[in-house]
Formats: structure tokens, sequence, C-alpha cells
């Protein structure tokens, strides 16, 4: 079940960030973080560009084991971005509920 949740969380952090790019036309920095889902990122202070929040919560979920999701940009292999959760045990790679859950293995 907390697999599922991490996969859920994820798509709909993706979502938001599609939105985000939509309204300002570039994806939230990685020293932004997914923070700039709920809160203008200081880039975006004052802004018209910024529509948000893009996320219906007061902030970033964690991920089912209460670790921070990992947001990089740009990702690996000419990604736009990554969103990470190390699974379980919180540390990369593992398998199981050890797994790494991201945007680019929810399949």
């Amino acid at each position: 079940a907390k697999v599922e949740r991490a996969k859920f969380d994820i798509r709909a952090i993706v979502m938001a960030l599609k939105s985000f790019y939509v309204d300002t036309g570039d994806y939230p920095m990685t020293t932004d973080g997914l923070q700039a889902l709920i809160t203008p990122p200081a880039t975006l202070s004052g802004s018209s560009k910024w529509k948000g929040p893009y996320l219906e919560m007061n902030s970033v979920p964690k991920d089912p084991w209460g670790n921070d999701y990992i947001y990089n940009r740009p990702g690996l292999d000419n990604r736009e971005y990554d969103i990470i959760s190390y699974g379980k045990d919180g540390v990369p790679g593992g398998e199981g509920l050890n797994a790494d859950i991201t945007s680019y293995n929810i399949n």
C-alpha cells in the first residue's frame, strides 16, 4: 500500500509541475525544490506568472515512510526533472519495499 501511495504522490507532483511549467514557462530549480509548488520561489516573487499553489495541500507531502521526496532539475538522462522516493530504507537502490520509486519508473 505504501508503494502505491508513493506512486500516487509522485503522479500528483508531476501534474503540479506541469501546471507550474504552463504558467511560468519553466520548472522550479532544484534549489527552490518542490516548495515552489506551494509558495512562489524568490525568482517569481511578485510575478503574475505564478498562479499556484499547484498542490492542494499546505506543504509538500513526505513519502509514505516519512522522508522528503527528492527533486532534481535537470534530471538524469536528459529528463527535465526527477522526483524520487528512496523507499522504506531511505537510501538509493534496493529491492522490494526498499526499491526507489521515481517519476520515470512508476508505470
